[in-house]
């Protein structure tokens, strides 16, 4: 609808209309798909198992950064035209690009309908009032039930000190992805007024911090797992500032050669540790909050996150408009990482249980 309401019609408002319904309809699926890993996963191997989400969305990333070429080459074979010939114009192949997406969606949602089978925590409630032997046991029964479950809840509602690590958890998630998702948004418009680069470089160095992102996914789980969340996270978080502040700095002082070269590595090494980051906060905001909230904890994630890739086109948008530049994305970006590892250090909670610990707790219970 959307590639035909804005090519088709040339229409603005309705192509905000319906691209504004097709972020609040993702906005419903998401947060319930991404809270079934830790549904299936044990509580220390969940920072592994956002490590293969991760890996997904960064293939799901290159394919989407590589949709026009992709659509482009099926779209001229098809015709028996060259992209380069005039009878071709990319307009006509635009729609395409918009199905791709959608055929990918529907793919992994026939894969999430036949091949994931959710786990119902209501079968034992749904067993014990079938055990009734008439209505009035059964309205008995559920009347324990609820009261039972209102007092679960309220001991297990989260005390000063987790309430506290939550909250600066997701302030820090919302800095984190101001910076990270002015670097998506606003990479190519630096790199054609700074780098003096075409549409198709600024892509393939987009790919290469998309790459190194896919390829640093299951060593950061791995790595969150072995040394902690929060120190892999402010590990990632302080590699994002100095490989940013390096090319900086070389490009003040105009030393073309190595700031030419240090883009590359900001680019490729802030891509995984971008991964180092992000496959590690969703985990320890679950943690936080417990094995049975699930669910409420990932939409507080994607709460912040989302929240996150609102406000940056506005606040970097000011930014750009007073400093006249697009360079200022590379003092934009560091400050906000700063923030956030300033809000991260005042979390204290949503560690795993290290599996030393578990193993041992285990020995001497069988003992």
């Amino acid at each position: 609808i959307i590639p035909i309401i804005a090519v088709k019609f040339n229409s603005l408002g309705f192509t905000m209309l319906f691209i504004i319904m097709f972020v609040f309809v993702m906005s419903l699926w998401r947060a319930p798909v991404v809270a079934l890993m830790p549904d299936l996963t044990p509580n220390e191997l969940r920072s592994e198992g956002n490590a293969v989400i991760n890996l997904m969305g960064g293939i799901g990333s290159a394919l989407g950064l590589f949709a026009g070429t992709i659509v482009t080459a099926i779209y001229c074979a098809a015709m028996g035209i060259s992209s380069k010939s005039p009878e071709f114009d990319e307009y006509d192949t635009f729609p395409y690009v918009f199905l791709l997406g959608a055929a990918v969606m529907i793919i992994g949602m026939l894969v999430i309908l036949f091949f994931v089978k959710e786990p119902d925590n209501r079968l034992k409630l749904k067993a014990d009032m079938a055990e009734a032997a008439d209505e009035k046991a059964k309205r008995k029964a559920e009347k324990e039930a609820k009261k039972a479950e209102k007092e679960r809840m309220k001991a297990e509602k989260l005390n000063p000190g987790e309430r506290r690590s939550l909250v600066f958890m997701l302030m820090g998630l919302f800095f984190l992805f101001c910076g990270t998702n002015a670097i998506s948004t606003f990479f190519a418009l630096f790199a054609a007024e700074i780098l003096h680069k075409t549409t198709a470089q600024a892509t393939i160095m987009t790919t290469a911090f998309a790459a190194a992102s896919a390829l640093a996914a299951l060593p950061a789980g791995w790595l969150g797992k072995k040394i902690g969340r929060k120190k892999t996270i402010l590990g990632g978080l302080f590699i994002f500032v100095l490989a940013f502040a390096a090319y900086l700095i070389t490009h003040i002082l105009g030393i073309d050669a190595l700031s030419g070269a240090l883009i590359w590595v900001a680019l490729i090494v802030g891509g995984a540790a971008n991964m180092f980051i992000t496959v590690n906060t969703l985990p320890l905001v679950l943690e936080i909050g417990g094995i049975d909230k699930v669910g409420t904890y990932t939409g507080y994630y994607y709460t912040a996150t989302f929240s996150a890739q609102i406000a940056t086109p506005i606040i970097y948008g000011i930014v750009r408009m007073f400093t006249g530049t697009y360079l200022s994305l590379f003092y934009y970006c560091p400050i906000a990482f700063i923030l956030s590892i300033l809000c991260i250090l005042v979390v204290k909670h949503g560690e795993a249980i290290p599996q030393e610990i578990i193993d041992k707790v285990k020995e001497e219970n069988e003992d």
